[in-house]
């Protein structure tokens, strides 16, 4: 992302020193990445070369020196031909692995109707989250990145600023339609309503590729 620096970072007559513990963290996260981005370079260059190979640069090879894509220019009278039988097959498979919607079933804790009827609650929920968050062209995208590059990771986050909004008083009882919902109707009579609004939040589910994230070393 790209834009004008603030006024406060261009005044050059602001020196900022920082602290031994916070050179001693920059440094310590330096090395962490640099460690991490080592662990993953033959997965970074099967990722590549998986995704060319997906998009019809089958010529392409891994420079291991530049740690990029190179694809040498032949001669003008050399006809390169290629025929990209990995694309159609990705898409065969992602096919067959998303063919079937996942099913949500939570069992109740007990054999009590009260339990019973919260887990098919429950199942009813996990299905409106999943539609509303589009899973299945999420899951589609997950199951293309891992079936071409080997592997695909979900990022599973709370957004405090989306969700729906609401009202509550300043004791945090929620309001609905104006009116406070207190245990007992008589309890809010009399009181002045002093309100605030606030959002509920909802989960985010990103798709990650592994070129998207830092290897763990230890990871096998």
């Amino acid at each position: 992302m790209r834009g004008e620096i603030s006024s406060e970072y261009k005044d050059e007559s602001k020196n900022y020193s920082p602290k031994e513990s916070e050179a001693k963290l920059a440094s310590f996260v330096k090395e962490q990445y640099r460690v991490s981005e080592e662990a993953k370079r033959d997965v970074v260059e099967n990722a590549w070369l998986g995704v060319a190979f997906y998009s019809g640069r089958q010529w392409a090879r891994w420079n291991s020196q530049t740690r990029v894509l190179e694809e040498s220019s032949p001669p003008p009278w050399r006809v390169r031909m290629v025929l990209n039988y990995i694309q159609p097959t990705v898409e065969a498979l992602v096919g067959k692995l998303t063919e079937n919607r996942p099913g949500f079933v939570v069992l109740p804790s007990t054999d009590d109707d009260d339990d019973v009827a919260s887990a098919r609650q429950s199942e009813k929920v996990l299905s409106y989250v999943w539609d509303r968050l589009n899973m299945n062209s999420k899951v589609h995208e997950f199951c293309k990145w891992m079936a071409t590059t080997g592997t695909a990771f979900f990022k599973v986050w709370w957004d405090p600023s989306a969700g729906e909004e609401y009202k509550f008083d300043k004791e945090g009882l929620v309001l609905e339609h104006g009116e406070s919902i207190f245990e007992d109707e008589d309890e809010g009579k009399g009181k002045k309503e002093e309100t605030e609004r606030a959002l509920t939040g909802f989960p985010v589910v990103d798709v990650l590729s592994v070129l998207d994230v830092c290897w763990d070393p230890g990871a096998k």
